[in-house]
């Protein structure tokens, strides 16, 4: 009897060994998500039942775990009792079932919902010994000892334990196609990034969000060159091929969050976590561990209107292109109005938004007619309705002269058509009026001055130059 009860204890160990545990130096960890220590309690137990087998086995022995102590070091029991001291009073298999479910998670086990692999069998037959047979022999044990206990001893064993040991039957049947569907449903529950994509970090918490109001990626005009470095880069992070920060600089109101995050949402391989800019300076390496743990998901960070003049850089200078390394997971975007410090700046790709001005705001609408529908906008009714956007300005009808009010501007412009007709017969007539060059050159060396000070001649001396 003893001799296959341990064979069970020598399967549960082993199955342990392949789901929950990796090799560390000359030992084996555990690999835990979740109940960490309920784990390693667990573990513990097994490893004592073992040893305490050869005892029990023994005819004339008498001592007895269940009332007697063994040895000063803990024995089963011991360990056991220590359970129900946790936060958490779960169901054994539960806990277990757990932290298989968020393995298997970040094993891309559920890649394909219906697939059940050699692998994934592998996987469901050990996963299976841990969440059915492992409570079933705890529980037999106990009977084991109970029936060995002399009747005149108390009982060292809490009995709220047994409550604790009923089997789970999630990964029994491996043969029915849908089971991995099945098991697919209870890790959604465990996995918040498989239900939400959009989160925003704060206070050393992930809480999912919604964002309202963000375009699509085809209601971006204009800033080719942008949008196509944008692109190339979530391309290439989304194919391991880089994680290399995107540290993006523009004056504001030219698009650097709007199309940031509508980049993200547009790629659905895509978690994106809105950090505060304070995170980046004394959160940042325990965001960085949170995700970390979740390899099966890619994360894009984005730190929004950030002074790069006066963050404290240290933290992400140290893990990036310092002395750790940033997760493969993981991508940092950093959106500022200043430039970034040169040390900082050659840890990541730079991208510079160009100062809005007519020939930007007429390849936008350019890029609007074309969406549009329109073959071959013609030149002059691209610079009439150039012209009406600015003259609107003037006429206090927007803010600012930026892209995110030309937007504005282009949806009221398709949604009247008696404005289409007027700017469309405007641009048949003689004298065609164009955008005023001279409007945007004022309100840019506004907004650079209000940036740069004084100095703000030569930051768009300093511009124009970089963009020869």
């Amino acid at each position: 009897m003893m001799k296959k009860f341990r064979e069970k204890i020598r399967q549960i160990q082993a199955s342990y060994s392949v789901i929950l545990q990796s090799p560390c130096g000359n030992e084996r960890e555990i690999v835990s998500f979740t109940h960490k220590k309920e784990l390693n309690v667990i573990f513990s137990i097994i490893n004592e039942i073992d040893k305490e087998l050869d005892n029990l086995d023994n005819e004339f022995s008498d001592a007895n775990p269940l009332t007697d102590i063994l040895t000063i070091k803990p024995n089963s029991i011991d360990y056991l009792n220590q359970i129900l001291n946790f936060e958490s009073t779960a169901q054994i298999a539960d806990i277990i079932e757990e932290n298989i479910l968020n393995i298997l998670l970040n094993n891309n086990t559920f890649a394909e919902q219906n697939n059940l692999t050699t692998e994934v069998k592998f996987l469901f037959q050990h996963a299976n010994v841990l969440v059915s047979l492992l409570p079933q022999t705890l529980s037999d044990y106990i009977k084991i000892l109970k029936s060995k206990a002399d009747e005149n001893k108390l009982s060292r064993l809490n009995p709220k334990i047994e409550k604790l040991l009923e089997p789970s039957l999630s990964f029994r049947d491996e043969s029915k196609s849908n089971i991995l569907e099945k098991l697919y449903e209870k890790a959604k529950g465990l996995d918040k990034f498989l239900l939400d994509k959009t989160f925003r970090y704060s206070n050393n918490e992930l809480l999912p969000i919604e964002l309202a109001d963000i375009r699509n990626l085809d209601d971006f005009y204009g800033y080719n060159e942008v949008r196509r470095q944008f692109d190339s880069h979530f391309d290439r992070f989304i194919d391991n091929i880089a994680n290399l920060p995107l540290l993006i600089t523009s004056l504001p109101g030219l698009g650097k969050t709007h199309l940031t995050i509508a980049n993200v949402i547009a790629k659905k391989e895509l978690v994106l976590i809105l950090s505060e800019p304070s995170e980046l300076e004394q959160g940042l390496e325990k965001l960085l561990e949170k995700l970390r743990k979740h390899k099966n998901h890619k994360f894009v960070i984005f730190f929004d209107d950030i002074d790069a003049r006066k963050i404290d850089w240290y933290y992400f200078r140290t893990n990036v292109g310092g002395s750790f390394i940033l997760p493969p997971n993981v991508n940092i975007i950093i959106a500022s109005n200043y430039h970034f410090p040169a040390n900082i700046a050659s840890r990541g790709t730079s991208v510079k938004f160009p100062m809005f001005d007519e020939i930007l705001c007429q390849e936008m609408v350019f890029d609007f007619l074309l969406e549009s529908g329109m073959k071959k906008p013609p030149n002059n009714l691209v610079s009439v309705i150039a012209a009406d956007y600015v003259e609107k300005f003037g006429q206090k009808a927007f803010d600012e002269l930026s892209p995110r009010t030309l937007v504005h501007y282009l949806n009221q412009y398709n949604n009247n058509v008696d404005k289409r007709k007027a700017m469309l017969d405007m641009s048949k007539s003689e004298l065609i009026t164009r955008p005023d060059s001279q409007m945007f050159f004022d309100l840019n060396i506004k907004l650079l001055k209000d940036l740069y000070g004084e100095g703000a001649i030569e930051a768009m001396r300093k511009e124009k130059l970089e963009e020869i």
